[in-house]
């Protein structure tokens, strides 16, 4: 390209653009990714994007941290957020965090790809549902218990034993392990055409190995009166 003389020009060199995915997301973050716990590394996934009280959030799994303790992305290079809020009862956790309304799909380290978060909606027995784990990848197929309500024991990120209710079991249709640890806190949710996702909740844990525990969105949205997948 031919410059017209007097206009100044300078040459900045920046650092290259790179393609990032679960294990290496940055700001604005996505749910999907892995997060580690910087109180004692221990790993979990990010759910959705939620906005509350004018604030942006990650929803994730209440067991996986604490409010006022700090996330970093999945291989720790980068900043993540604070926890800002948490039922117990309910396994729910508000990381404030720069985030946007998307999510990881696919796989994990390869074979990766997003998709776009139209909403949030209730859960229905019988519905057909979607997971996506930073250790397990995207697996679909969960169908959900038509006894609604799960309630178990289990040990937090601390060593600390909680104990969870009004939960929601669905089962793996094709008997494939549901969910595996790392998995805890990311997304279950349905399809919105080809390119869009219905937020129905965040993993909690398993049930035997095809039972996969989850926490649904209409519970988060009234622990916390937030809008799960609002976050632009």
């Amino acid at each position: 390209m031919r410059v017209p003389a007097g206009i100044p020009v300078s040459v900045v060199e920046k650092e290259r653009a790179q393609l990032t995915g679960r294990l290496d997301d940055f700001a604005p973050y996505w749910g999907g990714g892995r997060i580690q716990n910087n109180d004692n590394g221990a790993s979990c996934t990010a759910g959705f994007p939620v906005t509350a009280a004018g604030g942006r959030y990650m929803l994730t799994a209440g067991h996986c941290g604490r409010p006022g303790g700090g996330w970093n992305n999945g291989d720790d290079t980068r900043f993540f957020g604070t926890g800002a809020y948490e039922n117990v009862a309910h396994d729910v956790l508000l990381i404030s965090a720069s985030v946007a309304g998307r999510i990881w799909d696919g796989g994990v380290g390869s074979g990766e790809f997003t998709k776009g978060v139209a909403g949030w909606d209730w859960v229905f027995p019988g519905e057909w549902l979607c997971t996506s784990g930073s250790i397990t990848g995207a697996l679909c197929n969960h169908v959900v218990s038509n006894t609604f309500t799960h309630a178990f024991c289990g040990t937090d990120a601390y060593g600390y034993v909680e104990c969870y209710n009004d939960l929601i079991l669905a089962n793996q249709f094709h008997g494939l392990t549901a969910s595996r640890p790392g998995d805890s806190g990311g997304p279950v949710f349905g399809l919105s055409g080809s390119d869009r996702v219905i937020a129905k909740g965040t993993i909690t844990g398993v049930f035997g190995t095809s039972g996969l525990i989850f926490q649904d969105s209409a519970t988060a949205w009234r622990d916390s009166c937030n809008t799960p997948g609002s976050a632009a």
